[in-house]
């Protein structure tokens, strides 16, 4: 009886704890962007409509996806963490980009935040010599919010959804799920964008809202394989 007892007790401890999720692999390559904000003010006055804008960089993009202010030295990377998936329709892809660390001495790479995940994603894709291939596609990017914290909350990204196209080439790796070689770039990627940010100059946050109509985005470099 005791026996019995005992089995049903762990059954039942084991259907309540969460289930582990099962990690993926993912191939870095190092990414560069460029996101230009336009907003447009009226000036009530003189009845005017005036546009500014903003760009911002790769490194940028890293202090603002780990809420720091905009000018702080980066020493993390922005990178591309491709899963390998597709060609055609892949209605949840897994491929985001990412701010990693990698020790220079050991070279182990660290994923410290997300800043975008792909949420829908269509290419079409022809197989060249040696393992390549050549493709195009189109899809939504998330980026996602900055994470509450510390000084994130006057240095952040809000969440917002843009839309874009890209070109790209690939190397298949003998391992599976891995890439030897990536290449993307795109110039169309666009939609709504609202950040807060300080700089190391003035530590009064100000929030720029716009729309993302000028913005160029890239990766190439393999950085390595993580799994996460």
């Amino acid at each position: 009886m005791k026996t019995f007892l005992f089995f049903v007790t762990g059954a039942l401890l084991a259907g309540m704890m969460p289930a582990v999720q099962a990690a993926d692999p993912y191939t870095l390559f190092q990414a560069k962007a460029s996101l230009t904000v336009t907003k447009t003010t009226f000036n009530q006055e003189f009845f005017t409509f005036k546009a500014s804008a903003r760009t911002f960089a790769t490194s940028d993009v890293i202090n603002l996806a780990l809420g720091r202010p905009i000018g702080t030295k980066v020493t993390e990377v922005l990178a591309l963490a491709v899963f390998v998936e597709g060609p055609g329709v892949v209605a949840t892809p897994k491929t985001q980009l990412i701010v990693c660390q990698i020790d220079k001495v050991t070279k182990v790479i660290t994923r410290v935040a997300t800043v975008a995940t792909i949420t829908d994603l269509e290419y079409s894709a022809v197989t060249l010599p040696k393992s390549a291939s050549k493709g195009q596609g189109i899809g939504t990017v998330q980026i996602v919010e900055t994470p509450a914290g510390g000084i994130s909350a006057n240095n952040k990204f809000f969440p917002t959804t843009l839309r874009g196209a890209a070109i790209g080439k690939a190397t298949a790796s003998t391992t599976a799920g891995e890439l030897n070689a990536f290449a993307v770039a795109t110039t169309g990627l666009a939609g709504p964008v609202k950040v807060r940010f300080t700089t190391t100059r003035n530590a009064t946050a100000e929030d720029f809202e716009g729309i993302a109509i000028k913005s160029a985005f890239s990766a190439g470099r393999k950085l390595g394989v993580l799994t996460f």
